[in-house]
């Protein structure tokens, strides 16, 4: 730690710690309703996480209602940079170019077709999955790049992790992962749709390029992941994902769900762990 650890702060968490546990202090402040905070974290000499607290600036320890919405702030801050730095940056790997070229293949094979075609609703879904799907990675990227400047901003210029700061990682982590469940709902809804798509297309004289596409994208392996994602993206008891529309009603169903989930979680498993 770069910062000089006031006596008092050191006394307070001090006589928190059991013998055998060592503190880790955060290198950067919490600023919660305009009074700056030291975070601690408690962990055996060999092991995880077992516990944390919050200390003032002049070595007051608040109450345990006062500092959950504290800890809260700092337990999200580090769980949505870790995720940045590992899931995140995963997922921008993808090879989304080949959504691009599926579009185009669809567009030459069926370039005006209209509501009395028989599969229109489903080619229509075909094209519109392709074209989220490479216009969401380039919002993804977006959303990472911010990520990146907050956290330069927190942890190597102002040392401080404000309230601004925490809320719009906050929202940025609650978009990332609807503009994914969007793209997988309409993937998996694509994939059911695929044996009907591939016969037609199969009767067209210029859908052999098509058909070896969409042909990749009926992989069972691809339904699994699909399933998996839209299994995990919501802890089961706070809602599933896949009974949730991607119309504007079902992304704003999802957010809430998100969000209530963080909450929830930060109750059950970290709560009991706070030692104010």
């Amino acid at each position: 730690m770069r910062f000089s650890l006031p006596r008092k702060v050191k006394r307070a968490y001090k006589a928190k710690k059991a013998w055998n546990e060592r503190a880790e202090v955060s290198p950067f402040l919490i600023n919660y309703q305009g009074e700056l905070y030291y975070y601690i974290m408690f962990s055996p000499i060999i092991g995880q996480f077992k516990g944390a607290m919050v200390i003032d600036k002049n070595g007051s320890v608040p109450w345990l209602e006062e500092a959950k919405p504290i800890i809260f702030r700092m337990n999200g801050y580090n769980n949505m940079i870790n995720f940045a730095n590992k899931e995140m940056k995963e997922t921008l790997k993808r090879p989304v170019g080949m959504m691009r070229r599926v579009e185009r293949q669809v567009l030459k094979v069926y370039p005006n077709i209209t509501e009395e075609h028989k599969l229109y609703n489903e080619i229509s879904l075909l094209a519109r999955m392709c074209r989220t799907i490479y216009q969401n990675h380039e919002k993804l990227v977006s959303l990472y790049k911010e990520i990146a400047v907050i956290s330069q901003r927190v942890q190597k210029h102002n040392k401080v992790l404000d309230e601004e700061s925490f809320w719009r990682l906050f929202d940025i982590f609650t978009e990332w992962h609807m503009l994914l469940f969007v793209e997988k709902r309409m993937q998996l809804d694509n994939y059911v749709q695929l044996p009907k798509i591939i016969e037609d297309v199969n009767s067209k004289s210029n859908g052999g390029k098509l058909t070896k596409s969409l042909s990749k994208l009926q992989l069972i392996k691809r339904k699994e992941v699909l399933e998996e994602f839209l299994d995990g993206v919501i802890e089961p008891s706070i809602g599933n994902a896949k009974t949730l529309p991607y119309t504007d009603e079902g992304t704003e169903e999802f957010r809430e769900m998100k969000k209530t989930e963080a909450f929830t979680m930060f109750e059950n498993r970290l709560v009991s762990k706070i030692r104010n």
